[in-house]
């Protein structure tokens, strides 16, 4: 009898650790306060021929590692064939973030972070981009995007960036300061230009007022996710060196934090007409005002009249008010999870505490047979 109420008493502390184990993590979104501001807009005006929205974005953070992902993602390839598959922005918006997290299982918290999504996900944009048009003909969707993200540890302060093609990040503080930023992969610059016509391409420019372009590419970046026909990508991507002329090679960087608090990410809408040093002044000041820092690159983006789609996403990272504008962030979930360890809103009713009590019951029945 005793052992039977002793192994009861077992079974209920075992289970109440793991109900205070998963309250610790569900409490994660309220301890760590980020103040992020997300903006975006097709700018689809008659001077840029109605230009449709093709960027897209993703803000998520994992309440049991305790990071903060946010990505951009700027897509190209518009005239896409009847009966293609999603675009590439679009496909990195929903998945990229999974493979990022997936990844963590098998390297330490590093640049190799990103390298190794980035092959993955092209292993995957590679199979799935394979389709029949409605005459039964079989193509490979041509469309492509750029990339630029930071996942930020919330517990060391570090913080792995990086980029691929032309849209940005930046980092500052709340002074106004910049104090890092990714370097655009533009065919105009000289390490890029210097791959390419070593590949047989050449940097071509229609006038003056235009952007260089990757010769019949036709790309004014030279580095790109997918965009398959451009790589000369005839077998599945093993690697994303060496294809030449356009390459999904990331250049990512790896960052203790100290006095930067503002991260800001951007497609090239925004850093065609506003400068590094223009876009921090931009977000601290609305801050300062109680403003969006987001909506306010964007509308002055407008202002200035730029000609493509606006995306932004600013982070405070440092951010101690808890009131205003403070949001809790969407919450990771991982995709291979089964869909009973999926159900997250069983364990913050308690499912574990219930499961306590029913064994407690059993027991207590089982012990008043014995009794009689």
């Amino acid at each position: 009898m005793q052992k039977i109420i002793l192994l009861s008493s077992v079974l209920v502390s075992c289970l109440s650790v793991n109900v205070f184990s998963m309250q610790s993590h569900a409490r994660f979104s309220s301890q760590h306060k980020v103040l992020c501001h997300m903006a975006t807009d097709a700018n689809a005006t008659e001077a840029n021929n109605y230009k449709r929205q093709e960027d897209h974005f993703t803000v998520i953070q994992d309440p049991i590692s305790q990071l903060l992902f946010a990505g951009v993602y700027d897509g190209h390839g518009r005239s896409r064939p009847s009966g293609a598959p999603y675009e590439t922005s679009q496909y990195l918006k929903e998945n990229f973030h999974n493979l990022l997290f997936q990844s963590l299982d098998k390297n330490n918290f590093s640049q190799a972070l990103l390298s190794n999504a980035v092959i993955e996900v092209e292993k995957c944009l590679f199979e799935q981009y394979m389709f029949y048009t409605d005459n039964g003909e079989q193509q490979r969707d041509d469309g492509g995007s750029t990339l630029v993200c930071a996942l930020f540890n919330y517990k060391t302060r570090e913080l792995v960036l990086g980029n691929v093609g032309d849209s940005r990040l930046i980092l500052g503080c709340k002074e106004g300061k910049v104090s890092y930023a990714t370097e655009d992969h533009k065919p105009n610059n000289s390490k890029e230009k210097k791959r390419i016509e070593s590949n047989g391409g050449k940097v071509t420019q229609s006038s003056p007022d235009r952007p260089c372009r990757v010769d019949e590419t036709g790309l004014s970046t030279s580095r790109a996710i997918a965009s398959f026909s451009t790589k000369n990508a005839d077998q599945k991507p093993k690697t994303i060196n060496g294809w030449g002329r356009i390459i999904s090679e990331p250049e990512a960087e790896k960052i203790i934090l100290n006095d930067e608090d503002v991260v800001v990410l951007v497609c090239d809408g925004i850093t065609d007409v506003l400068s590094n040093e223009e876009i921090i002044k931009i977000v601290c000041d609305a801050r300062k005002q109680g403003q969006d820092g987001a909506a306010a690159l964007i509308n002055k983006a407008k202002e200035l009249k730029s000609q493509d789609n606006l995306t932004a996403v600013v982070l405070y990272l440092n951010e101690k008010d808890s009131s205003g504008n403070t949001r809790e962030l969407e919450e990771y979930k991982d995709p291979r999870l089964s869909w009973w360890q999926s159900l997250s809103w069983l364990k913050k009713v308690g499912i574990y505490g219930l499961s306590a009590v029913a064994i407690t019951a059993v027991i207590g029945i089982l012990c008043s047979k014995f009794v009689r």
